[in-house]
């Protein structure tokens, strides 16, 4: 990849990101969720609470959906290279599952910020408050939507491992149904868990997000993919029917 390929990529990499955390901020100011309660008697969790839940909520998700969608991209659509053992990862597959990892990781650390501004947002607590962190360490092993997002933490963490230590296909094959599966405290804390038919709700949550980061997250890998100058096997002519892939999560 060219110096000027590779700093236009960074770019996109900051810009992406940015540019959706903003517009969370801006739909949800719209909406007065920035504007302090105003509610005489109730608790203020205050300015970085409110900022910040939103922010890394929106980083939480879109490091799970590259993560997730870049790692089947890698085990299901792109050839090995030339002159590589077919079970072997070569350049490009161990460049996307480097790229997998970082994504888990980030994933992994802003599932645990998650749970401290979660908790700073039902209680009132400004963060940093006298006796904040062990409240919230509490809260994040004593009340079930703490533990999810500790879980979401630990098993996107273990996808981050599965990522440096895979160093064939099969791994790499392990690290992507991880990371699926680290899907699953996303869907218990979505907007559907607290519905009357709890379970399916929950289901359903988790195949719409299942969907979404194979399809969206895909899409980054593919363009992933075309930056290394590696090969999709997947992509098709225009007009012709989508891959299993493409057509299970439409």
């Amino acid at each position: 990849m060219s110096r000027p390929a590779r700093a236009q990529g960074v770019a996109v990499a900051v810009t992406a990101p940015a540019l959706m955390v903003f517009t969370a901020l801006v739909a949800i100011g719209l909406t007065g969720g920035l504007s302090p309660l105003g509610i005489e008697g109730l608790p203020d969790p205050g300015d970085l609470t409110r900022v910040g839940l939103p922010t890394v909520q929106v980083l939480r998700d879109l490091a799970a959906m590259i993560t997730v969608g870049v790692l089947v991209i890698t085990v299901t659509c792109v050839g090995p290279g030339t002159g590589v053992e077919p079970r072997a990862l070569g350049a490009t597959r161990a460049r996307l599952v480097a790229y997998a990892q970082l994504g888990a990781t980030v994933w992994s650390l802003s599932s645990l910020a998650l749970v401290a501004f979660v908790y700073s947002d039902a209680s009132g607590t400004p963060v940093g408050a006298p006796g904040f962190m062990t409240e919230a360490a509490f809260f994040a092993l004593e009340y079930e939507l703490g533990q999810y997002g500790l879980w979401s933490a630990a098993l996107a963490a273990a996808v981050a491992v599965g990522c440096v230590i895979s160093t064939r296909l099969g791994g790499a094959g392990i690290t992507t149904v991880m990371a699926l599966v680290a899907l699953w405290p996303i869907a218990l804390t979505g907007h559907a868990a607290g519905t009357l038919n709890h379970d399916e709700a929950v289901n359903l949550q988790l195949f719409h997000l299942v969907g979404i980061s194979v399809w969206l997250g895909g899409l980054v890998g593919v363009i992933l993919v075309r930056r290394l100058g590696g090969t999709c096997l997947s992509l098709r002519p225009v007009g012709t029917p989508p891959s299993p892939v493409g057509a299970s999560c439409s």
